[in-house]
């Protein structure tokens, strides 16, 4: 069985987090997911799908990584140079 960045979109992270962000955020912690833990390194072992590369631990520190930092999009350089 292949695995799919979609299917860690909706099986890993919108699964977990789902409820708690919108989908940009989703995304951009479905690209963080598929970095640190390549397609393939993830397996489906019964319901759950599972990475040699990144454990729960790992996941949720990514989750809060991700999410205490705001999203780039919409920003411009003036922007950056303000904070």
């Amino acid at each position: 069985m292949t695995i799919t960045r979609t299917d860690i979109h909706s099986y890993v992270v919108e699964a977990a987090v789902g409820d708690e962000f919108d989908a940009e955020t989703i995304d951009r912690l479905t690209d963080a997911v598929v970095e640190a833990a390549p397609l393939s390194t993830w397996s489906l072992q019964g319901t759950e799908y599972v990475s040699t590369a990144l454990d729960v631990e790992a996941f949720w520190s990514l989750v809060e990584t991700i999410t205490a930092r705001p999203s780039d999009a919409g920003r411009t350089d003036q922007d950056e140079t303000l904070q």
